[in-house]
């Protein structure tokens, strides 16, 4: 899979994930085999991974779960705001989740988490197997050193 078939999957999602559009991209991915599949979550990785800043981290957010005050994110909650960033889009992802009109609260809400059990429904459905693939890089907060001094 490349970059680009990589954020054409990604703008069929119309900048949004919940479990139904995840279940789709998963279908998507799992029809064009395992390759696609594991392509896919490098690539997710890799956009996840970009946007991994101490900037973005230090925003406040409101969690709509939460009730209504401004609050710092949890590891959790930056990671699942980075992909909120993802699936809001390449250009959205381009200007990062450190910017005011690319943060979480803009793209309603933070429970855009969905999107990290794409890959993992897609391979796991077809093959039977766990899921065991690791991404060249870790998305997870603070993994990033080029965005945390």
């Amino acid at each position: 899979m490349t970059e680009g078939d990589f954020w054409t999957l990604i703008a069929a999602l119309g900048g949004s994930i919940d479990r139904i559009a995840a279940e789709g991209l998963a279908d998507q991915l799992r029809a064009r085999g395992e390759d696609a599949v594991t392509g896919f979550a490098d690539h997710l990785a890799a956009a996840l991974y970009a946007i991994d800043t101490s900037t973005g981290a230090d925003q406040l957010i409101v969690d709509p779960t939460a009730g209504p005050e401004p609050m710092t994110m949890s590891d959790d909650l930056f990671r699942y705001a980075r992909c909120a960033v993802v699936a809001a889009g390449r250009p959205t992802w381009q200007r990062g989740p450190g910017r005011p009109d690319a943060n979480g609260r803009r793209l309603g809400g933070l429970r855009r988490e969905w999107l990290l059990t794409v890959a993992p429904d897609a391979y796991g459905a077809p093959t039977g197997r766990p899921w065991t693939h690791e991404t060249p890089v870790c998305y997870e907060t603070g993994s990033n050193p080029d965005g945390w001094p």
